[in-house]
């Protein structure tokens, strides 16, 4: 199973692009912080993740300002062929209202 669930800031995102066959994409990074726990002791996580979204998500995210708090969903994948650094792809997207 590769099922991710995170929530965080957008702090930089690429201008909307299309593919050659006309999907909009946007890559973006999210910078994340909470407090987990870990072998029952509380640990602090810090991490920013470069991630993509296509369709209507790349749309709605070219409209979220900077440092909105965000929920995503999505997997994991290698970013090409290339380069097997991890890339989160959005399949959900929730924008916190309080922020």
């Amino acid at each position: 199973m590769n099922k991710i669930a995170i929530d965080g800031v957008i702090f930089k995102q690429e201008p909307l692009a299309y593919t050659p066959a006309g999907t909009a994409v946007t890559r973006f990074w999210l910078k994340h912080q909470s407090e987990e726990t870990e072998a029952g002791l509380p640990r602090k996580v810090m991490c920013e993740i470069e991630a993509i979204a296509l369709g209507e998500l790349a749309k709605k995210l070219g409209s979220i300002p900077q440092d909105t708090l965000v929920q995503l969903h999505g997997f994991l994948a290698a970013k090409n062929l290339k380069h097997p650094r991890l890339v989160l792809h959005v399949t959900d997207l929730a924008i916190d209202k309080n922020t």
